[in-house]
């Protein structure tokens, strides 16, 4: 089960990662540490500062964003395996949603402002990581235009 594996094992067996050298697995695993988070808290908010990634190991979180008067509008239901947040390797560095527990969760959180200091001194791993949180952030873009339609229809 995941959460006997060690940092190493999650990393190098999760999907995005799969194919990096053993260097950049290693790397990624001593910037990343276990966290619990309780029903109903928040790991960021829209608008702080994007210092840290995610995978959701145990539990569901929802990203959401905040539509005024209609209040947070849920855009995806993020469950074991996916990525939390992209913020932290896109300039300003700054939330562009809010998460919310919906269970208690585990996740193991990477450390975003070390991982960037890697990319700008080691441009093979930066070209990695752009390449790969590219991805989720374009899914996560079609995820808030699907829920967007479907909020104002």
């Amino acid at each position: 089960m995941e959460n006997s594996w060690s940092k190493y094992e999650i990393v190098s067996r999760y999907e995005l990662f799969k194919d990096l050298s053993p260097q950049f697995i290693e790397f990624l695993a001593n910037s990343a540490y276990i966290i619990h988070i309780e029903k109903h808290q928040n790991l960021f908010h829209q608008g702080e500062k994007a210092k840290h990634f995610y995978i959701l190991l145990i539990g569901s979180i929802a990203i959401q964003m905040d539509a005024s008067e209609m209040g947070y509008v849920t855009i995806k239901a993020v469950t074991p395996k996916d990525i939390v947040g992209w913020s932290w390797l896109l300039s300003p560095y700054e939330w562009i949603f809010t998460s919310e527990a919906l269970t208690g969760s585990t996740l193991l959180s990477f450390d975003g402002v070390r991982l960037r200091e890697f990319c700008e001194s080691n441009k093979e791993f930066g070209y990695q990581m752009a390449r790969r949180f590219s991805l989720v952030a374009s899914q996560r873009l079609k995820e808030t235009q699907t829920q967007l339609l479907n909020v104002l229809t």
